[in-house]
């Protein structure tokens, strides 16, 4: 399920008008039933939403993939509100059970000061001695924000409430229960091996 930071961040637009047709990941419902495709965190009410696609919606698993067609509200920093005419699970996304094996705690080997990553949903904290210091919205896919394509599933990081410029992106190299091991694609900092803590 998607972090409640990010669930609450959200907020009803006004009249729905932009048509949109997109493919992304459903994160799970409550009031309404999120989505973020295209690096942006779509909530999807139940009113002007066609009921099946609605009563679909809701009974998906968590990051399940999608493609779906509908009405786009006022865009926020980073997120919008929407609603579905139509809505199909992809089931050959090539992403999918990686980003499923990719979710929960993760400290890197070797780290001896208190620091984690925190997988949950596409939302990615970095937790320093218990404190939450960065917060990004993954988006997922065969390239970097930037167009690099380095081969395989790349995680661009997009700041919360900060600069965009900054994004980081990470080649997942390879993910089992225990280890995920990254490669730095933005920076020098290499391959990055991570242990799961939960």
């Amino acid at each position: 399920m998607m972090r409640a930071a990010l669930v609450l961040a959200l907020c009803a637009g006004p009249a729905l008008a932009d048509p949109i047709s997109e493919r992304g990941y459903a994160l799970g419902c409550g009031e309404g039933c999120t989505i973020v495709a295209a690096g942006t965190i779509l909530t999807v009410s139940e009113e002007g939403t066609d009921p099946a696609v609605w009563k679909l919606l809701q009974g998906l698993e968590p990051l399940s993939a999608v493609s779906f067609q509908g009405e786009l509200g006022e865009m926020g920093d980073i997120s919008a509100p929407v609603t579905l005419s139509y809505l199909k699970v992809e089931t050959d996304d090539p992403w999918q059970r990686q980003l499923r094996a990719i979710q929960g705690n993760w400290q890197p080997l070797g780290e001896e000061t208190p620091f984690e990553v925190q997988i949950s949903g596409l939302g990615w904290d970095e937790v320093t001695q218990g404190e939450t210091t960065a917060s990004d919205l993954i988006g997922a896919g065969a390239a970097c924000a930037d167009g690099t394509a380095p081969g395989g599933l790349v995680l661009s990081l997009r700041p919360l409430g900060g600069d965009t410029e900054e994004a980081a992106c990470w080649q997942v190299l390879d993910v089992s229960a225990t280890q995920m091991d990254l490669r730095d694609v933005t920076s020098d900092k290499g391959t990055v091996s991570y242990i799961r803590q939960d």
